[in-house]
């Protein structure tokens, strides 16, 4: 199911927005960034919405997967506001590697490949690392490379956000992620600002995680805030305007094979936020 939807908003607003890329759905996979920026919102602007998911598992082997994609909050004139790169699928990896991780940077991480591959730049899509890699994350401008053997595509990369954030083809993650090689060979990159690389054909590999982006003011990012899920994006009032009063919290969340938009009003206590979600 693709999550994309659009958000208009009601009143001018300062408003705290929270981008959480995908993780992998497999232990010791990528894992998505999480990036917070406050923003000024305008009466009636539209603002669109891509949460990212998991690339699902490979069918001949279940210890490999596709990329994850990247969540996206972006003004109806394609400018984003904040994109959290998702993780980078695996092949048979046996622990955790920085590489497979979305970066909280700009550029694409490589994974942990021999040779090393290449994550794209300023918001193109990743690389693919030779002929049986999985394909390159897709980035906000491009898709992600494909990997080609005797001019046939075995590996699709995810599309870029700009053409619609579809994952690769061979369980690539919406939201840009890299498709695995069809044959399960090389794991896909990770979907984002920037593609991830699609890994290489490696017994132990990893694509690499998307890039991130935030124009937001009082920024946090930071990556692998979770171990395991599909991205999310909350938005409510930033840090110094909580005080003891009702709120509401925008959520747009995929869960059980579906897309959820919560509004939700409450009491909130300051400081308490990260212990409600």
């Amino acid at each position: 199911m693709d999550c994309a939807t659009h958000w208009r908003i009601q009143n001018r607003s300062n408003r705290s927005l929270r981008g959480y890329g995908e993780d992998s759905i497999i232990k010791n996979g990528g894992r998505g960034a999480r990036m917070i920026g406050n923003f000024i919102l305008t009466k009636d602007e539209i603002i669109h919405i891509l949460v990212g998911q998991e690339g699902k598992k490979g069918k001949k082997n279940l210890k490999s997967a596709g990329g994850g994609g990247g969540t996206f909050v972006v003004r109806r004139n394609n400018t984003p506001l904040i994109i959290a790169g998702g993780g980078g699928g695996i092949k048979n990896m046996l622990e955790q590697h920085p590489g497979c991780d979305a970066s909280i940077n700009t550029t694409g991480n490589a994974g942990n490949n021999s040779p090393l591959g290449s994550g794209g730049i300023e918001g193109q899509g990743g690389l693919t690392n030779g002929v049986n890699s999985g394909g390159g994350g897709g980035g906000f401008h491009n898709n992600g490379h494909n990997a080609t053997n005797s001019g046939k595509v075995k590996g699709e990369g995810g599309s870029g956000y700009l053409q619609g954030g579809k994952g690769g083809g061979f369980v690539g993650g919406f939201g840009g992620g890299g498709g695995l090689h069809f044959s399960n060979k090389g794991p896909g990159g990770g979907g984002g600002y920037t593609g991830g690389s699609g890994g290489a054909n490696d017994d132990i590999s990893c694509g690499g995680g998307g890039g991130s982006f935030n124009n937001g003011t009082n920024q946090q990012n930071e990556c692998c805030y979770n171990s395991a899920g599909h991205g999310w994006i909350l938005c409510s009032l930033p840090e110094p305007l909580r005080r003891y009063r009702y709120e509401d919290i925008l959520i747009y969340r995929y869960t059980g094979g579906i897309f959820w938009r919560f509004l939700l009003r409450y009491l909130i206590l300051p400081n308490l936020q990260e212990y409600f979600f």
